[in-house]
């Protein structure tokens, strides 16, 4: 456990009528953002006092905390819901974050002050104490041989819903793209996080044709992801030419059916339920394994087919366009070679303490 302050006193002055939209925010200056070093729960305690909205339609006065593995802007993302500071406050408002939550706590901290309404001075006097529990966090570039890493609440370009890119955030350059058969950004979708989804019968889909640097054989997938109905075929992950490692629902019942390069088998979860999803093709130069909400038990485990190394990759539909998701993916993290039983521990249960999974 360790203390820190994050904002001192401090008093923020600003006037609602520079935003036409109603609603002014200000972002905690760079030089106080908190390094938690490490650590995944915090408990928060503001102190606040002289609170003043908006004169022309101002209802209150909100703090929300957000976190980012890096110090990147545009990397950070809310770690607390909004937390309203009262009109006239004479006490202490306390808020727990834990990393646990449906975003978690990442490396940085800062907060972000919101005032509504459309007019006149605002005003708020406050200050932010945290006590930090030391448990580590987990990101996926941790592990070694990330080559591909797509969280829809990171790096999604859209104009009206629209997705036109996905930016790999592996640090690798594997971005997904789409000029024309857009699929949809999602704001909730899986745990209140977002989601990309390819509509049912159509041939949206984001692809890169030709990868920075190859997936290999062996490789090692994870999805988190949540298909349509069983009226089609529902692709999660594929790749647009060459050799093929799909991930997708059967049109006829609508369990999970696992592909590489000819070989292909059904399992016995319903992709219409949001599942973790670990793909792991030759994963010890005999057999092809598909793990589902599950670390130790595959649910499909079949003799190896031909390897797939794959040059390009598909997200929401198949190599064909032809069997959109109909569903959302939120996260897709591909890494080269065979994972231990510990690396995939410490993926799926990251993927599924976010996204409110439980593993069997």
């Amino acid at each position: 456990m360790r203390s820190l302050l994050l904002q001192p006193w401090t008093t923020i002055i600003g006037n609602a009528s520079l935003n036409a939209s109603g609603t002014t925010t200000i972002i905690q200056d760079v030089e106080g953002w908190a390094d938690v070093g490490g650590a995944q729960d915090a408990a928060i305690w503001i102190d606040v006092r002289n609170v003043a909205v908006a004169t022309t339609g101002g209802t209150n006065v909100y703090l929300t905390f957000d976190s980012s593995p890096t110090r990147d802007e545009g990397c950070f993302s809310p770690a607390t819901p909004t937390i309203a500071l009262g009109a006239s406050p004479a006490t202490t408002v306390t808020k727990t974050v834990r990393g646990v939550s449906a975003t978690g706590l990442a490396r940085y901290l800062r907060w972000r002050l919101t005032a509504d309404g459309t007019g006149g001075p605002f005003q708020a006097t406050f200050r932010v104490r945290a006590s930090l529990s030391r448990t580590a966090y987990f990101v996926p570039t941790q592990l070694p041989s990330c080559v591909l890493w797509l969280r829809a609440d990171l790096g999604v370009v859209q104009s009206t819903l629209a997705v036109s890119s996905w930016a790999d955030q592996s640090g690798v350059g594997n971005d997904l793209s789409q000029a024309t058969n857009q699929p949809t950004y999602v704001a909730s979708a899986i745990n209140g996080l977002p989601g990309i989804t390819a509509a049912g019968g159509t041939a949206q889909c984001l692809d890169r044709t030709s990868l920075v640097s190859s997936i290999g054989s062996p490789c090692t997938a994870y999805v988190v992801a949540q298909g349509g109905d069983n009226t089609a075929n529902r692709a999660f992950i594929d790749n647009p030419s060459g050799t093929r490692m799909v991930l997708y629902g059967q049109i006829t019942n609508g369990l999970e059916r696992f592909y590489v390069n000819g070989t292909d088998n059904i399992g016995t979860k319903l992709v219409a339920s949001p599942h973790v999803y670990c793909a792991a093709p030759n994963v010890d130069g005999a057999n092809d394994l598909l793990y589902v909400d599950s670390i130790a038990t595959a649910d499909i485990t079949r003799a190896r087919g031909t390897p797939a190394s794959l040059t390009s990759f598909r997200v929401g539909n198949d190599n064909a366009a032809a069997s959109a998701s109909g569903g959302p993916v939120c996260e897709v993290i591909v890494y080269n070679g065979a994972h231990t039983t510990a690396q995939r521990t410490a993926v799926m249960q990251y993927l599924a303490s976010r996204y409110g999974i439980t593993l069997i």
